[in-house]
């Protein structure tokens, strides 16, 4: 059975004691944490990821509906970042509307892998096993 030895008077006690008889505290270097930090979970507040709330990070807040008219790079960034990136290649930002032309290329690419991958997943038969 493992066991730890006071370095202040050397006694011997099992592996879960806390405070030796002389007063020596074993677990001064257990970690907590600090009590004002709360978790959300399983109820996020609105706009918010639980576990970057936690460390301090910024909400995430919705972007808004998209504008009119061609989109940038950074309005394509907002987009994914909140709804996702597969969300938005397959079907909320059409590729058409986004102005960088080497983003468009990579999205009519990405989107069109998208689609194959969904019918292929339709179309296959699953043997349970």
């Amino acid at each position: 059975m493992p066991i730890k030895v006071c370095p202040k008077c050397g006694a011997k006690h099992g592996c879960r004691r806390l405070v030796c008889d002389c007063g020596h505290d074993f677990g001064s270097k257990r970690k907590t944490k600090p009590a004002d930090v709360t978790h959300a979970f399983p109820y996020p507040e609105p706009g918010t990821w639980v576990w970057d709330k936690a460390k301090g990070m910024p909400p995430i807040d919705a972007p808004g509906e998209l504008p009119p008219g061609p989109l940038s790079v950074q309005v394509v960034k907002e987009q994914v970042s909140y709804e996702g990136l597969g969300f938005c290649i397959h079907t909320f930002i059409e590729p058409a509307r986004i102005s960088d032309p080497q983003l468009q290329e990579l999205w009519v690419k990405a989107r069109t892998a998208m689609q194959e991958i969904v019918t292929y997943l339709d179309q296959v038969t699953w043997k349970e096993t």
